[in-house]
């Protein structure tokens, strides 16, 4: 067993931290991007959302298999990434309850994909979208613009 302290834990179940991860807004919603079948529009998903922020750094995700979301009410919204593509591709999973919420992680753990997407590729899809006009160079955070150009020199 990797963790022996957790022995009481049992191995379907997540650590109640997993629920903190859910970053569910008061009016019981959770923002989440529909990644296309073939993951063809992930990319700029990630660099879109990676280019909201105020760093760039590693960007961990988690692909949910949609057939376990049925049940969990969603709404088609668009999101509010620097990338229009990206927030085409948004929607969010509506009226989570606590108890729903603690389903969803439950699914979470039991179903999800786990990546983690290093710091030089997130900073490489950034990169790639902005040229492309796939993300609006005005609406990214000048430090993230900034670790753009520099990693341009090298």
């Amino acid at each position: 067993m990797e963790h022996p302290e957790l022995a009481w834990l049992p191995s379907d179940e997540p650590l109640g931290g997993a629920l903190i991860d859910l970053k569910v807004e008061e009016r019981g919603d959770l923002s989440v991007f529909r990644v296309a079948d073939d993951k063809s529009n992930l990319d700029v998903i990630i660099a879109g959302m990676a280019a909201n922020g105020t760093k760039v750094d590693n960007f961990d995700y988690l692909l949910l298999p949609e057939d376990a979301a049925t049940g969990f009410p969603r709404e088609n919204r668009p999101g509010e990434t620097p990338s229009p593509l990206a927030n085409a591709a948004h929607l969010d999973m509506t009226q989570l309850s606590a108890t729903r919420t603690a389903r969803l992680a439950v699914l979470m753990f039991q179903r999800a994909e786990t990546r983690r997407v290093p710091r030089r590729e997130v900073v490489r899809l950034i990169r790639e979208g902005l040229e492309a006009a796939e993300i609006v160079a005005d609406s990214v955070n000048a430090e993230i613009l900034k670790e753009i150009e520099a990693s341009k020199a090298s």
